[in-house]
């Protein structure tokens, strides 16, 4: 089981390490297959969905034009029906909703829904091996700290796992979902299934000490993010047996590199 997270964990870190811009040549192939008459017809046909991201996530003419050429890509291609325009519009506006409500930070939001629209982002890619972390450690009934270099995608991936938890119980009780940074983690968290703690080691010791023991105590399932190693941060507590065991026995460790 753990083999089978880790090769879902490679694969989702290879993808959001190389996609967290557009790349060149996703745009040679957008100008290849469309120029510049078509892209704005298409644009007009999609403006309702345009005009929602741009007005709520300020999307660069790049990003734009990327997710033009997924509609055209993927729908007006097969002479899909308009309708898609306004479905496609209600997910949105629907995803964005619940991301508020659990409380995923502006910044990560704009980049899971522009990933949602933009093809050679890999949204459904991302997902996919997203849930099979997610359904992993729900299995195997441990909690997942994601270890890693400043700025390599700890908190993107953690909001990613966030994401497939909440597709796998099919977007119900979000109340028991919640994403937290060091500094606003609730001190009574114990009616949460599943919660992301950004940056946890930057807590104090005593507050990293009472996660652990509720996470392990209340079969929660965690994902914690920090830029220390599992060395690093288990020297914090090298003289308290019970809590090592405890995270020994409850969590493991996924490690993010270049």
């Amino acid at each position: 089981m753990e083999k089978e997270m880790s090769s879902a964990l490679s694969k989702l870190e290879s993808k959001i390490c190389e996609h967290k811009v557009i790349s060149d040549s996703l745009l040679k192939e957008i100008l290849s297959k469309l120029n510049k008459q078509k892209l704005e017809r298409i644009k007009e046909r999609i403006k309702p969905v345009l005009d929602y991201m741009k007005e709520n996530f300020n999307l660069t003419e790049e990003e734009e034009n990327a997710f033009t050429f997924r509609v055209y890509n993927y729908f007006f291609q097969k002479k899909a029906d308009d309708i898609y325009v306004d479905v496609e519009l209600a997910n949105i506006q629907m995803l964005s909703e619940i991301f508020d409500n659990v409380g995923i930070p502006i910044s990560f939001k704009r980049s899971l829904l522009i990933g949602y629209l933009i093809e050679d982002y890999a949204s459904t890619e991302y997902i996919k091996d997203a849930l099979s972390i997610v359904h992993q450690a729900k299995k195997q009934r441990v909690s997942l700290i994601i270890s890693g270099a400043p700025g390599i995608g700890k908190t993107l991936l953690a909001c990613h796992l966030l994401w497939a938890y909440l597709i796998l119980n099919d977007y119900k009780n979000t109340k028991s979902v919640r994403f937290y940074s060091y500094y606003n983690l609730e001190k009574n968290f114990l009616d949460k299934k599943f919660i992301v703690v950004d940056d946890f080691n930057l807590m104090p010791k005593d507050k990293i000490r009472d996660l652990i023991y509720k996470v392990y105590d209340n079969d929660i399932l965690a994902v914690l993010t920090t830029n220390l190693s599992d060395l690093e941060f288990l020297n914090m507590f090298k003289n308290e047996l019970r809590v090592l065991r405890r995270i020994g026995e409850k969590f493991r460790w996924l490690f993010l590199s270049h």
